[in-house]
């Protein structure tokens, strides 16, 4: 048996190279040869004295093969082969033992090499099936949110957009996507300008509910995490909405009173001054606001010179409602009253008589009048529109808020 000088591994008699790591075992053969050859001398008898001249001997082996490089001769690490290192028995049985335990070593550590190549590829492809599994919810969350997108657009672009249309009477005009809140304020109030009697009904029956509808649809939709929030926003700004609007409307329902009450004293003015006998009871009624609005009218009208002659009363509603434009209340509002008066006690008064001979006749008070209203109205309900104007602010904010998250959520994917 050779002895392998690099691994220690036993090799048969014959072997040229080691089984365990391929180095030629030439010079290993030659010494194992001549160990024999010596051992069989020693066990041979001694040969009888002759006279006879020595036998010349055989030639020389040849020479060994050029030994390997030094690096081929390096010793096996021992610790693998552990409990041994290498065969260490000289006991063929023994010797057969150290190397069938050597081999399933081997084996074993092959073994273990395909088990990590195995849970390596078994990890390798959990993984990849994270990323599909990950890529596929992925993509169905897009599609809801898509889903989601495509139902908020269709309540966006006909209940709520109808609503900001309603209010200010623009069949055509989308106030919801106005570059600022002055196209919906001066839209309103040219609606109310054109249509004062018809405008508050119109706000309340056809253009409100509009709101309450919209915030159930929106209520209604399926929404994907991340955007119940924001659609909810939306919803409530719906109510606030409404609730400044209801703010706006009471004031369009007291200007329309006022508006009424200016047509009033602006009819009983043109009855006073025509002398209509079917419409005294009405001169009376104008005759006694104008008492109540300026109580020196029976001393403007004694002083009046050429009669017919309302100079005194123009000067005085001109500059007093141009000082104080609320001064218009008088007529419409405070002294309105008179009107009733006249009609459950239609005498005239004692001074009736002078303020009639002296100032009908002369309908230069209606342009006073008419320009007082008109000083008192401007700037009517401003803090309201302005309300108003700020609530339309917060939900563009909010619907802004809403396309961003759904535009961020794409990008993000």
């Amino acid at each position: 048996m050779i002895i392998c000088d690099k691994c220690q591994m036993p090799n048969d008699d014959n072997a040229s190279a080691c089984k365990g790591c391929g180095t030629a075992l030439h010079s290993q053969q030659f010494a194992a040869a001549l160990d024999r050859a010596q051992a069989s001398t020693a066990d041979a008898p001694a040969a009888p004295a002759s006279s006879a001249p020595p036998a010349v001997p055989d030639a020389p082996p040849p020479p060994p093969p050029a030994a390997a490089p030094a690096s081929d001769y390096q010793p096996l690490d021992p610790s693998p082969l552990a409990p041994g290192a290498g065969v260490t028995s000289t006991d063929p049985t023994a010797a057969q033992a150290q190397i069938n335990e050597f081999l399933a070593e081997q084996k074993a550590r092959k073994r273990n090499k395909r088990l990590i190549w195995l849970m390596v590829l078994i990890a390798l492809g959990g993984l990849g099936a994270f990323f599909i599994i990950r890529g596929q919810r992925a993509k169905a969350k897009r599609e809801r949110v898509a889903r989601y997108y495509i139902a908020f657009r269709k309540v966006d672009d006909s209940t709520i957009a109808d609503f900001w249309r309603c209010v200010v009477r623009a069949k055509h005009l989308d106030v919801r996507l106005a570059k600022d809140n002055l196209i919906l304020t001066d839209g309103l109030a040219r609606a109310f300008k054109n249509f004062p009697t018809t405008q508050p009904d119109r706000l309340k029956t056809k253009c409100l509910p509009m709101l309450d509808a919209a915030a159930k649809e929106l209520r209604a939709i399926k929404t994907p995490d991340g955007f119940a929030g924001v659609t909810e926003d939306v919803a409530r700004v719906m109510a606030t909405i409404g609730g400044e609007f209801k703010k706006y409307i009471a004031q369009l329902d007291e200007r329309k009173q006022q508006a009424a009450n200016e047509k009033k004293v602006l009819e009983a003015s043109a009855a006073f001054h025509a002398g209509d006998k079917d419409k005294v009871s009405l001169a009376v009624g104008y005759a006694r606001v104008l008492k109540c609005a300026i109580p020196d009218l029976v001393a403007m009208a004694k002083k009046a010179k050429k009669p017919p002659n309302t100079q005194a009363v123009v000067e005085h509603v001109f500059n007093t409602c141009k000082a104080n434009p609320k001064y218009a209340d008088k007529f419409r509002l405070d002294c309105f009253g008179e009107f009733k008066a006249v009609e459950s006690d239609p005498s005239k008064p004692s001074w009736y008589a002078t303020v009639y001979k002296k100032f009908a006749g002369d309908a230069r008070d209606q342009p006073a009048l008419r320009d007082c209203f008109k000083r008192a109205n401007r700037g009517f309900a401003l803090k309201e529109l302005n309300d108003v104007g700020k609530v339309w602010v917060k939900y563009r904010g909010v619907r802004k808020k809403l396309m961003d998250e759904v535009f961020k959520y794409k990008e993000k994917e």
